[in-house]
């Protein structure tokens, strides 16, 4: 009898192991539409950081544009000045400022001095350098297409006798710096954040935020004190 057990026992043992499965609960699966998103305060946060850019950067950028017109509008005037030389070398110095001519055939300054600036004939002005005339910054250019003025006191005399310092060309409300209705004060418009930008008889640029008159600087505008 104690064998048979022993017996039995060694059989036992020699069974596979049996393996009884344990249930582990699965987490349930979060439906895809109840995805958590930004919350409020996340939310409110981005937007603040978005204004604090804007409000650093929409400044930067005007001033930069700003920057570039003024700079163009400069270089406007230098290539104007550059024409009016050209054009004084071939007319015995003397610059285009003719006022007693302008009333019969109408050549005034910028047709005077429009094929030296690059353009075809006085006839097809301001054609396809039309540009030239407008300064970027300028929100009503006279006529629709002019910005800049000349200083008229310049007619009929020679660039060898005029002061360096003399003005020659201004950002302006009309063709000339003085006409009939301005004979003191000049017509400088002030295109560029209260200021304007001239270009004198030697070439450089003189930028104010007040143009004198007459009166105020005779060696600014006339030819001799």
């Amino acid at each position: 009898m104690l064998f048979s057990f022993r017996s039995d026992f060694s059989a036992l043992l020699s069974l596979p192991s049996l393996v009884f499965p344990v249930n582990t609960p699965t987490p349930p699966l979060r439906p895809a539409g109840n995805r958590s998103g930004f919350t409020l305060i996340e939310l409110l946060t981005v937007i603040g950081i978005i204004g604090i850019l804007a409000a650093i950067i929409i400044p930067v950028v005007g001033s930069v544009r700003n920057k570039a017109r003024q700079s163009q509008c400069g270089s406007n005037l230098r290539q104007l000045y550059t024409a009016a030389i050209l054009y004084a070398n071939d007319n015995r110095g003397r610059l285009p400022v003719d006022r007693d001519n302008w009333a019969n055939d109408g050549l005034r300054w910028h047709r005077l001095i429009y094929s030296y600036a690059g353009g075809n004939s006085a006839v097809t002005w301001p054609g396809s350098i039309a540009p030239l005339y407008v300064c970027p910054s300028d929100p009503a250019p006279f006529n629709g297409r002019l910005s800049y003025g000349i200083n008229e006191f310049l007619d009929e005399l020679s660039l060898t006798t005029l002061q360096a310092r003399v003005i020659m060309f201004s950002e302006s409300s009309n063709y000339l710096l003085f006409n009939e209705y301005a004979t003191t004060t000049p017509l400088v418009k002030y295109n560029h954040s209260d200021r304007a930008q001239a270009v004198r008889v030697d070439g450089s640029l003189y930028v104010s935020s007040t143009f004198p008159s007459q009166a105020g600087d005779r060696l600014l505008w006339l030819p001799a004190p």
